[in-house]
């Protein structure tokens, strides 16, 4: 908690808004996607799914450190902090790039599938293992009336190959282990295109995720990344220049 803390203050000073933009693409990103403060229809879904996961008794058994402990699902869902203004931001960067298909590592009790799904253009596949409160979310997003839901697999490598599929957006929630980063990323690279958008969520969380997300900015094939704190944006357009840029939302 302290490293993020003080990261977050460090953010800040070096962060800017569109004034400090000089790349178009990004600066409309910034004024037309993320400051976008009208609000949107799709946001009652996105809230009602949300409402009914906080409001949720339902118990699921988890396995930490060798112990089986049982935990409610609205337990979980407030331990998760994926904000209601990070859902509508993945909700207005889906609308505004234009997203259609999309690929999920970790649902996070399906708060990030209710924000992309609220985008009816989109096709989810979600990969999560927690199969038990995988289900129980899974069946809230049914109550809350989503009409595109998510296919979940259980592994990366059940994946159509990558001549087979490529993904407009790749949400990651859950940075691995450093030891296993490089492998996964790797896989994840096959998976894009020229206008692939991958998301990284909790960048800040640890001085491990800090250091994995310099790594993601200093690949070859990475053109342009966007730091909100909240979440870290990366881009592969080879028509632009290398640049990265951080942003107050």
């Amino acid at each position: 908690m302290w490293f993020q803390f003080k990261s977050y203050f460090k953010f800040l000073a070096s962060a800017s808004n569109q004034h400090g933009v000089h790349s178009p693409f990004v600066y409309n990103l910034v004024t037309q996607c993320f400051y976008d403060t009208k609000d949107k229809p799709e946001y009652f879904n996105i809230t009602t799914y949300r409402t009914r996961l906080f409001k949720t008794e339902g118990e699921v058994t988890l396995k930490e450190d060798d112990q089986i402990r049982k935990v409610k699902i609205s337990t979980l869902a407030k331990k998760n902090k994926f904000s209601n203004k990070k859902s509508k931001l993945l909700f207005r960067l889906s609308e505004y790039l234009s997203v259609q298909s999309v690929l999920e590592f970790g649902s996070s009790l399906h708060l990030v599938t209710a924000s992309l799904a609220a985008n009816l253009k989109t096709v989810i596949q979600v990969i999560e293992d927690d199969h038990e409160a995988n289900r129980i979310s899974f069946q809230l997003l049914k109550e809350a009336n989503f009409e595109n839901l998510p296919d979940t697999i259980s592994k990366l490598s059940e994946l159509p190959t990558p001549h087979q599929q490529q993904v407009d957006l790749v949400y990651v929630n859950k940075l691995c282990s450093k030891n296993d980063f490089n492998t996964y990323f790797s896989t994840l690279l096959k998976l894009k295109h020229n206008d692939s958008v991958f998301v990284f969520n909790n960048i800040y969380h640890s001085k491990e995720n800090l250091s994995m997300w310099e790594e993601i900015k200093n690949h070859p094939e990475v053109r342009v990344t966007i730091d909100t704190f909240l979440l870290g944006l990366v881009f592969f357009r080879t028509e632009q220049a290398k640049e990265h840029f951080k942003i107050r939302l």
